[in-house]
């Protein structure tokens, strides 16, 4: 995708960058281009959508005072709120606030000195944006003690990359320049914030940005495929250390190990397994089974079962149990296969018989039989769960129960007089699914991972909260 579309086609969808794009009926702050776009951005649209629909302009109480939105660390839903703009004693010539102004935005919501970051340009869809975005955050947030930020954990649908501590304040200014004027927040803006978050500090937020040094830019934050263009001739070409000596470079090459920080106390996460299905393997480079950081008021512990969050019965049988959840769809993976995970799919075997259950006795429901996307795995004790825990399980499943599972029910299916009856069957097959078994394909995955650092057995995991 070409050009920076927010700023030269500002009725674009906000999702897929589609042109002609219909507004939200309520908010009327974003635009959708399908009704597809529009549902895979619902789950976090919804939650500011009414607020913002609601939001009374003429309670502002100043001229001095702007939009903004505050993400609190102790609950899931954004405010909007007014923020203080204020101009220095001696305000430059040209009527820009001065130069100290944006240390004291969001004060009074943080408490204490802040730090800021520029967001300039939307990872997922590629584009420069028309106006800077400001996150401003307690600066000591680890030091002082801070609690995880719920509403990034919502919003994002993760809490992976960066440990966000303490409440978020988020503004804008006009153009892409640091020192513009101020102005108010809109929808489309959240949704170019929540993008941001998703990756920050990843190892694809840093491939974003080598793919970035790639392309020329212009002027107005166009990017420039064809240097015979009519545009590019005539365009103030730059090229990227240019802009970044303009505008700054917000985006930090550090390695994704680093961003956990594993001796940094955490005491209100614990370590989960992201499954990663075949599009975010392929497009974002992201490993099959990823270690993160989970709040432990994620719904993956906290929601209703099978509907919010699954279990594994075969992980159950063996010891470790275990809770899942899916990650939101992408509106980019628009093909089957892209969102196809095997690895995940077969930690959901039924082992029970269930009344009502459509998928049969060895199968797996039918909510887990279409390509489910990325998954999130926990252990239900909030002990550790490494990736290769989490590999070992998903193998188990796959390559030694479900066969388990084949050849039973093709057995208990045969009609001849030698046949035990189904029940005995099932039994046996179930009875062959133990720990000691497990623990050999443990000893494989080990051995096939020779080189690496020592991992404990799950079975030997200890609590993953910190005091």
């Amino acid at each position: 995708m070409s050009g920076s579309l927010v700023a030269i086609f500002p009725h674009c969808c906000a999702m897929c960058g589609k042109q002609k794009a219909r507004q939200c009926k309520r908010c009327k702050g974003i635009r959708y281009c399908s009704n597809e776009c529009q549902k895979a951005d619902w789950p976090t649209h919804k939650l500011l959508c009414e607020t913002f629909s609601e939001f009374n302009d003429s309670t502002r109480p100043s001229t001095d005072h702007i939009r903004g939105f505050l993400l609190h660390d102790d609950r899931e839903k954004p405010d909007l709120i007014w923020l203080h703009c204020p101009r220095g004693e001696h305000p430059r010539e040209d009527g820009v606030q001065h130069e100290n102004w944006k240390a004291r935005i969001g004060e009074s919501q943080l408490g204490e000195p802040s730090s800021t970051l520029q967001i300039h340009h939307n990872p997922r869809l590629d584009i420069l944006l028309s106006n800077n975005i400001w996150l401003v955050w307690r600066a000591n947030f680890f030091a002082e003690g801070s609690k995880p930020n719920r509403c990034v954990g919502a919003i994002t649908d993760s809490y992976e990359f960066y440990d966000w501590r303490g409440p978020l304040v988020m503004y804008s200014t006009h153009g892409l320049k640091d020192d513009d004027q101020c102005r108010d927040l809109d929808m489309a803006d959240f949704r170019h914030v929540v993008d941001f978050l998703s990756i920050y500090r990843s190892k694809h937020q840093n491939g974003l940005k080598n793919h970035f040094r790639s392309r020329r830019i212009n002027s107005a934050g166009t990017h420039l495929e064809d240097p015979e263009s009519t545009d590019a001739k005539s365009a103030d070409n730059t090229n990227w250390e240019d802009y970044l000596k303009n505008f700054g470079d917000s985006y930090e090459a550090i390695d994704l190990a680093e961003s956990y920080r594993i001796d940094r106390p955490c005491p209100d996460t614990v370590w989960g397994v992201r499954i990663n299905c075949e599009g975010d393997v392929e497009k974002y480079g992201r490993p099959k089974f990823e270690a993160v950081r989970v709040l432990v008021t994620d719904r993956v512990f906290t929601g209703e079962l099978r509907r919010d969050r699954w279990t594994s019965e075969i992980a159950d049988r063996i010891g470790i149990p275990i809770s899942t959840r899916k990650y939101k769809a992408k509106v980019d993976w628009r093909q089957r296969f892209e969102r196809t995970n095997q690895e995940a799919t077969f930690l959901h075997i039924n082992c029970n018989e269930k009344p009502g259950e459509k998928a049969g006795w060895g199968w797996c429901p039918v909510e887990w039989q279409m390509p489910c996307g990325s998954v999130l795995v926990v252990r239900q004790d909030k002990k550790p769960l490494h990736p290769l825990h989490a590999e070992a399980l998903s193998e188990y499943c796959q390559h030694r129960a479900e066969p388990i599972f084949q050849i039973a029910n093709e057995r208990a299916a045969e009609d001849n007089p030698d046949n035990p009856g189904e029940k005995l069957v099932k039994k046996v097959a179930l009875a062959r699914l133990t720990q000691s078994d497990f623990e050999k394909t443990w000893e494989k995955v080990l051995r096939r991972n020779q080189g690496g650092p020592e991992v404990k057995s799950p079975y030997e995991a200890s609590s993953s909260t910190d005091s």
